[in-house]
């Protein structure tokens, strides 16, 4: 869950995950979905970065 005063801002480009994954989300004033691959370049301000996109199976290869 996102604590209070924390914003999560959320890039995925769906190649293995689903929005519904994160739809308990959608609705937090602090959080933001944008459809983005990482492999593209994108300029934001932030204090971390948590990459959790890495799939798990070699058939997403």
């Amino acid at each position: 869950m996102i604590q209070a005063g924390n914003e999560v801002i959320c890039l995925d480009n769906y190649l293995t995950g689903r929005r519904k994954n994160i739809k308990h989300l959608l609705g937090h004033p602090n959080f933001e979905l944008a459809r983005h691959d990482v492999i593209d370049p994108i300029k934001l301000e932030v204090d971390r970065i948590y990459n959790l996109a890495c799939p798990a199976s070699p058939v997403h290869y």
